[in-house]
């Protein structure tokens, strides 16, 4: 095990089985990172949420949650969110704001006294104010799972937010990571275009490491069981999400069940907006959160992603190659995946592509199945470990001699 030890702050629990990519992806780099090196973890937690997951408290040394308070209601709420109204027009992101917690910034820096580690990590930009407050010689990295959409994760400005506001939560964000992206030793990005996206940002030095996609130790079926069934799934907190599902809902699944009548879609992720569930009606089930995907996968013939918007790389899609289901998505949906079109995956640009694949692959069994073996090989191939060494070849580097610069 290497001697440096790591801080890393989360804005939520980092869980293996988490309902949302971003603290999923991050439970799966710890955990063989922990086995490498001395970890602490600490972390925000909502009352709805699950703390973190038990193999992070196994192996870290240090593993902690700061709750945040409870959903205010009436005057209390009031007064909270005309303050977050003023900390945009100040250039403060609605998402930085509510994650500002005071017993947080205490414990994460009483943690760096007396723990005193050698990197701190912040996962994901709305981190990045109490990773900073972290002095050298300490390195700092950021880790931005989705440039430059900050704003897209936020937790409460979807729902919180008029759109006027939203306007000005988006230029709040290219505020607040034009200001504190160059103060980071380095920010880690999944994919070549992110890459670009954060260097023009103002990062000094962004090193591209990809996510991985774990075998499932059972794969699903590969073709499916019962009714000919199209699955989406993913957390419903991140916007692209939503208008993907509503994108399938009204314009491609209409079109294939005229070909394809006892085909089925089922739309599967936390906290679907209201909106999206009164969509639910014939061969349409939205099953909001489920504690297990995999029963999902088994049961469902193909999956689609037509997702257009966001960035970062998608654990969606990884988890459904690991588990060898046959996938039609979009060119962004891939982005960052060393994917052979029409081998591993099915690309459609647009609704009609996507209506030609899924009903050629709900009427194709053998299509299914030669889709699903290629995705299942490919992802054999790419481990969390293997991720974890990447961490662990930027840490080395940037501790040695003349590979830093100042942080102010």
């Amino acid at each position: 095990m290497s001697g440096e030890r790591l801080l890393v702050l989360a804005p939520f629990p980092p869980r293996l089985d988490a309902p949302h990519g971003a603290a999923k992806a991050i439970a799966s780099v710890l955990v063989p990172l922990a086995e490498r090196r001395p970890v602490a973890v600490v972390y925000l937690r909502r009352e709805d949420d699950a703390a973190a997951d038990e193999m992070l408290l196994a192996r870290c040394e240090i593993v902690e949650e700061v709750r945040v308070c409870a959903r205010q209601r009436g005057l209390r709420r009031a007064r909270r969110n005309a303050a977050v109204a003023g900390g945009l027009v100040a250039g403060r992101p609605a998402w930085v704001a509510e994650c500002g917690a005071s017993a947080f910034a205490e414990r994460a820096a009483q943690i760096a006294r007396s723990w005193r580690p050698d990197i701190v990590q912040a996962e994901l930009p709305v981190m990045s104010e109490y990773a900073l407050r972290v002095p050298p010689p300490c390195i700092r990295i950021l880790v931005e799972h989705d440039p430059p959409t900050a704003a897209e994760l936020s937790i409460t400005a979807p729902r919180l937010l008029a759109p006027p506001l939203r306007r000005l939560d988006a230029r709040a964000w290219r505020l607040y990571e034009r200001g504190s992206l160059p103060r980071f030793d380095a920010v880690v990005v999944f994919t070549e275009r992110d890459r670009e996206v954060v260097s023009l940002l103002g990062a000094r030095r962004v090193e591209t490491i990809p996510l991985a996609a774990e075998v499932a130790a059972a794969p699903t079926d590969p073709l499916g069981s019962g009714p000919p069934t199209i699955l989406f799934f993913g957390s419903f907190r991140h916007a692209p999400n939503v208008d993907a599902a509503a994108r399938l809902i009204e314009r491609i699944f209409p079109r294939v069940r005229e070909r394809v009548p006892e085909a089925q879609l089922e739309i599967v992720g936390e906290r679907p907006p209201a909106k999206l569930a009164a969509r639910a009606g014939p061969g349409v089930a939205i099953r909001g959160f489920v504690p297990d995907i995999e029963s999902q996968l088994q049961r469902a013939a193909v999956v689609a992603a037509p997702v257009t918007g966001g960035g970062g790389m998608r654990m969606k899609i990884l988890q459904t190659l690991a588990n060898g289901k046959a996938l039609v998505a979009s060119p962004l949906a891939l982005q960052g995946l060393d994917l052979q079109a029409g081998r591993e995956a099915v690309v459609a640009h647009s609704d009609a592509d996507f209506v030609d694949a899924l009903c050629i692959l709900l009427r194709d069994p053998g299509r299914r199945l030669e889709l699903a073996r290629a995705a299942g090989a490919w992802a054999g191939t790419r481990g969390w470990g293997a991720v974890a060494a990447s961490y662990e070849r930027l840490y080395d580097e940037l501790a040695r001699p003349g590979q830093r610069g100042t942080c102010a």
